[in-house]
């Protein structure tokens, strides 16, 4: 009886089961209806309103500043590169700051200045720093120089500073300063750029390698924003910044140093207003060496201007020697041949040429030789044109084989 009994007391719980998990799935479902009804209602109908609770939970963006690329010389020792350095401000009319705060630790700030700026006593910082109070100006200098990152983590340890900026209205500026580690070598070609950080973020070259090479050497700003985050806020990098590139030159720094001095000497010693040197591997064209020297005082010479490179004049005495380098190589003439240079002075087709000598009576009658030796213009035109004057292509297409 029992066994016939057994299938129908089975049959109720299996109903009973099916309703649970019919209940169990009804339950779920409603579940994820509501959520998704919710996500619609979020993302559509209330979209406007949670972007604006977004956005207020994240501070404007930052732009992230890019490392400027390095400048190498050829055999990859630093000539250049970027050190930041700080200006430093007091904001006296910041909503937090109160003047009662600033004399209660004016003393003691003032110590701690002059200490370590050293620009002024203790009593000279007490009566700048009230000065600016008494001004109210949103810009004023703590300090006219500009600090290092590591003196100005310092700096903000000293009493007053060390409060927050709404309560003290202490900021800075930062500044870019490129340091050039072998001092004045190569200096002006190497270049300097401008300090001031451009709006995009970026640092801008003035002349030299840092202006020709300026745009692969900026690299590009990033951007960073900071969020609100578990009751803090904190840094979020949006876009990594692109530093920028680094560049080798062609400079020698043994041979630059070499140079710098053999010019110094011999500008010295004949007394000279300004010299310019530049040393160059024949075999590849590459600049090894490049300096340009001028009398600063009596005796004193450096860099003012790269007259190598930015002033402009006629080939003159070089392109005589590419001219006779032609002439003997296509036989029109042999070093010992005669050319008569007259008085200095000759005119061809209506054009006036003359000797530097001409106030003096001119070479007269001399070799091609003394023609290159003595710098003559008209010795060297009169042997190109006893050769090429029919056949100036010909000349032409010489100076362009011997490159």
């Amino acid at each position: 009886m029992a066994e016939e009994n057994q299938p129908k007391d089975i049959e109720p719980k299996n109903n009973r089961i099916l309703a649970y998990y019919f209940i169990v799935v009804l339950l779920l479902g409603l579940v994820v209806t509501g959520i998704l009804v919710r996500m619609f209602d979020t993302a559509f109908v209330e979209k406007e309103k949670w972007e604006k609770v977004a956005e207020s939970q994240k501070r404007p963006n930052r732009l992230v500043l890019p490392g400027r690329g390095n400048i190498y010389s050829a055999d990859g020792k630093l000539m250049a590169t970027s050190v930041p350095r700080y200006y430093m401000y007091i904001d006296f009319k910041a909503d937090g700051l109160q003047a009662d705060t600033l004399k209660h630790y004016v003393d003691s700030l003032s110590y701690y200045l002059s200490k370590k700026l050293k620009n002024r006593t203790a009593a000279g910082y007490k009566t700048h720093l009230l000065r600016g109070l008494r001004s109210k100006s949103r810009q004023y200098p703590v300090y006219e120089g500009r600090v290092s990152y590591t003196d100005l983590k310092e700096i903000k340890t000293y009493p007053f500073l060390r409060l927050s900026k709404y309560k003290s209205g202490f900021y800075t500026k930062e500044m870019v300063q490129r340091q050039k580690p072998f001092g004045s070598l190569a200096s002006r070609t190497i270049g300097d750029i401008y300090g001031e950080i451009e709006e995009g973020g970026t640092t801008k070259g003035k002349n030299g390698l840092e202006l020709q090479y300026d745009s692969l050497l900026r690299g590009q700003a990033g951007l960073s924003s900071v969020r609100r985050v578990g009751g803090g806020w904190t840094n979020v990098i949006e876009i990594e910044p692109v530093n920028g590139m680094d560049i080798r030159t062609t400079i020698d720094i043994d041979i630059q140093d070499i140079t710098e001095k053999s010019l110094v000497d011999m500008l010295k010693e004949i007394d000279a207003e300004s010299g310019t040197a530049v040393v160059m591997e024949v075999a590849t064209g590459e600049i090894k060496a490049i300096t340009n020297m001028g009398r600063i005082r009596e005796g004193i010479y450096g860099e003012t201007k790269n007259h190598a490179v930015a002033d402009e004049s006629e080939p003159g005495s070089t392109f005589k020697v590419a001219s006779m380098m032609v002439a003997l190589e296509d036989g029109v003439c042999t070093p010992t041949d005669s050319v008569d240079t007259g008085n200095g002075i000759f005119m061809y087709k209506g054009a006036r040429m003359t000797d530097h000598n001409a106030n003096k009576g001119g070479y007269h009658m001399i070799t091609a030789e003394k023609a290159i030796w003595n710098s003559s213009n008209i010795g060297v035109a009169k042997l190109i044109l006893r050769g090429y004057e029919k056949n100036p292509s010909k000349f032409v297409e010489g100076l362009y084989r011997i490159g």
